[in-house]
């Protein structure tokens, strides 16, 4: 499984944010399929994740029980790890792609195109298994990685739990093998550019885990495959982004950004 801050996935009456008048004024108003994607979830009835419902791939998640406090502190001290020196960041850098921690660019791979973006890819859980390896700086990064790791972990866990009973499953069914391996971190860093006209952050992709939590940062930029169209997903304060990559359902499902 992998997060994303700035990238994870892993509690019970499923709230749609539009009513049914409001979908059909949407149409009335010629308003495009990305209004289907405002619609936003509170954790709770999986009315909402059933099987057709579930073919969307991203649901937008409210009331999720992870604390303002521990998403706004990953937030700061990502980006403030990011201000460091650079000789700082610098010993984080490598190009070994099975270190617990490491720095990159563009995706971490032999490009061909390379991307304009840094990334601090850190595996976080089990945190007693991987935090010894987190950076010391900023100092306080460690506890606010941990805090952000332990309610990831929660959350990936009810919302796979909730999937596998809207697709008629044991609640259980994403337990054990399916989402036994360690919980990745992906904080993504797309530094200003002469000429962003030349400029790419992220290619479209599949991600490569069972579910991704997202937590945005203020600025758009993310885009689903949605029918053959782009659609832009915007920031919304405290909103967490689920994305399901159930792959011998949903391979088609693709994001940019």
């Amino acid at each position: 499984m992998q997060h994303e801050v700035v990238k994870q996935v892993r509690t019970s009456e499923v709230i749609k944010r539009k009513s049914i008048e409001e979908k059909e004024s949407d149409k009335e108003n010629g308003k495009g399929s990305s209004q289907r994607f405002q619609v936003r979830y509170s954790a709770g009835k999986i009315t909402c994740f059933h099987r057709e419902n579930a073919k969307r791939s991203l649901k937008q998640v409210v009331n999720h029980g992870m604390g303002s406090d521990v998403m706004s502190e990953m937030m700061r001290v990502s980006k403030e790890f990011f201000n460091l020196p650079f000789d700082e960041r610098a010993i984080h850098y490598s190009e070994d792609i099975y270190k617990p921690v490491r720095l990159f660019t563009s995706t971490g791979v032999h490009d061909i195109v390379h991307f304009w973006r840094d990334c601090l890819r850190m595996s976080i859980y089990p945190v007693e298994d991987f935090k010894q390896y987190w950076p010391e700086n900023p100092s306080n990064l460690k506890d606010a990685v941990e805090n952000y790791a332990r309610g990831s972990r929660k959350l990936s866990t009810t919302v796979l739990g909730l999937v596998a009973e809207g697709l008629g499953l044991d609640r259980n069914y994403f337990d054990g093998d399916l989402s036994g391996e360690p919980m990745a971190s992906h904080i993504n860093f797309y530094p200003p550019c002469p000429d962003p006209s030349l400029t790419l952050g992220l290619a479209k992709h599949c991600d490569p885990g069972l579910i991704t939590l997202l937590l945005q940062g203020n600025v758009s930029g993310l885009q689903i495959l949605h029918n053959d169209e782009w659609i832009a997903v915007d920031p919304v304060p405290m909103l967490l982004l689920s994305i399901m990559v159930i792959k011998w359902s949903f391979k088609e499902v693709e994001d940019s950004g």
